[in-house]
């Protein structure tokens, strides 16, 4: 009957020997396929036009780590209801970060013997949580913040970030090239996130994330604008979430020089919030605008 389930596994593992006998054990005991990646970045990748039976997951990683990773795959419809184990050696400080914020995730702590964790595997397709509901209140401005900063940090390889003052968006960026922006939807409010990269920024970045240095903006690298604004919004999320904002699923949309432009002239039109964040790989701007729902 598992067979009959699971008929591909995502194996995301750090360590090159552990993820080279786990990948076989699990394709010898489960006869399934198993595709593997090294980080949470190269998972992100694999997963998001691809949807896995389950997903094994370490915590502590370099780029993207577990709870990051776990938090952009539930934004991502491919694999929104994926059960997902969480296989880490460092459990308890990962059920103290993440336990209780997304369903269908199991933690099971290294090391384990492989009958046990086959064991897990079935008990980990039986039940999916429901999403929390609490009463709303304020805060979403500090919560996008506080999840940009986390991300630049922890994904794109910033050691330094602060944000600058918070305010209205009134001037043109000219110095933006590539930009990704998302609607979002709740009950109490609906509007448009947007964040935006000099072209300096952007390669800075993308070469730290790709191990090599990238010498222009193609169309081929513009998707990781994209990746990067879900993977704050599914942080944001999860806060916003807790706190009672019920928000939609939603998919980012990349826009190069041209398209942000016409796109910053509505922005400018509206009233949008612009926070701009100083990095040691450079400046980038975040657009906020909001208005109220019927909740």
């Amino acid at each position: 009957m598992l067979r009959m389930e699971i008929k591909s596994i995502l194996l995301v593992e750090d360590d090159p020997d552990l993820r080279s006998i786990m990948q076989s054990e699990l394709e010898d005991l489960l006869g399934v396929r198993v595709v593997v990646a090294e980080d949470g970045a190269v998972a992100y990748r694999k997963a998001r036009n691809q949807n896995f039976s389950l997903i094994v997951t370490d915590f502590k990683m370099p780029k993207v780590t577990g709870g990051q990773l776990i938090s952009a795959l539930r934004e991502n419809e491919m694999n929104e209801e994926t059960p997902i184990i969480l296989y880490s050696g460092f459990i308890e400080e990962a059920k103290k970060n993440i336990e209780g914020m997304y369903r269908g995730l199991t933690f099971v702590e290294k090391p384990c013997p492989m009958e046990d964790f086959i064991k897990i595997i079935k008990n980990a397709f039986k039940n999916k949580t429901e999403k929390p509901k609490k009463k709303a209140d304020a805060g979403f401005l500090n919560i996008f913040i506080d999840s940009t900063i986390f991300t630049l940090k922890n994904l794109c390889g910033c050691t330094k970030v602060a944000h600058k003052d918070v305010g209205r968006f009134e001037e043109k960026l000219p110095e933006v090239k590539v930009a990704a922006n998302l609607n979002v939807l709740s009950q109490y409010f609906s509007g448009i996130i947007t964040i935006s990269f000099p072209e300096k920024t952007y390669l800075n970045i993308l070469s730290f994330i790709n191990d090599e240095e990238e010498k222009g903006i193609t169309e081929e690298n513009m998707d990781f604008a994209a990746e990067t604004l879900n993977i704050i919004y599914g942080q944001a999320k999860r806060d916003l979430t807790a706190k009672g904002f019920d928000l939609q699923k939603v998919i980012p949309n990349v826009m190069g020089e041209t398209s942000y432009h016409t796109f910053e002239e509505k922005l400018i039109k509206s009233d949008t919030i612009l926070i701009p964040f100083e990095t040691d790989m450079g400046q980038l701007y975040m657009n906020i605008y909001l208005k109220p729902g019927k909740g």
